[in-house]
């Protein structure tokens, strides 16, 4: 069978995630979220928390220079020293390198980290994101988190913005730009299983499931 990604962005407390999870199980698939970025803060020799911080810290114009300027470093030049210190473009583009590996040897669901670009051009793609309102995704988060309204609401407005920022600062585009996906669901007009079975309609007219 032809190997296939579904990468799957959402905004949160819109159920993006549980499609996923969905999805994944009954396709039989890994779903790949935070294990990338736990697999890149072991390379780096970080704590979680200390990934987190870099990963979705905007980058100073030294450290872009920096990465830019970096493989010309060794070429002789001894006025010039480059920071060592881990960017978030460095996280990023290992990141990008994992992603594309995992799916070379297998099929995959991958769950935000800017999957929808990475994976723009793979011939067996399905690229989903998910939405809803901001009354619905409250409800969801409340009750799936288990907090109040304001506690949900602030988890909301702040993740919400620093996935846009992400996914802005790394690919130049917008998350919410409708062109970047095969599909856009709206979570107040369809259900966790009907996403799920749209997607794999989709994708069995790409490759053949049952192979």
């Amino acid at each position: 069978m032809d190997k296939f990604v579904i990468t799957i962005n959402r905004q949160f407390g819109s159920g993006g995630h549980e499609v996923g999870d969905l999805r994944a199980k009954r396709l039989g698939v890994k779903i790949i979220d935070k294990e990338v970025a736990q697999a890149i803060a072991k390379k780096f020799e970080m704590t979680q928390e200390e990934f987190d911080k870099i990963d979705y810290r905007k980058p100073s114009w030294w450290e872009e220079f920096t990465m830019f300027y970096s493989p010309f470093a060794t070429m002789g030049s001894q006025r010039t020293t480059v920071d060592k210190a881990v960017t978030s473009r460095q996280m990023y583009l290992e990141q990008t390198e994992l992603l594309k590996k995992l799916a070379e040897e297998e099929s995959c669901i991958v769950i935000g980290r800017c999957a929808f670009h990475i994976f723009r051009n793979h011939p067996h793609s399905v690229r989903v994101f998910v939405h809803g309102s901001e009354e619905r995704r409250l409800k969801h988060a409340m009750e799936y988190f288990k907090v109040g309204e304001e506690e949900a609401r602030k988890m909301m407005e702040d993740t919400d913005k620093k996935r846009y920022d992400y996914i802005k600062k790394y690919t130049g585009t917008s998350g919410y730009d409708v062109r970047n996906y095969d599909f856009t669901f709206n979570a107040d007009e369809l259900s966790i299983e009907e996403m799920a079975d749209i997607i794999y309609d989709h994708l069995a007219r790409k490759v053949d499931l049952k192979a």
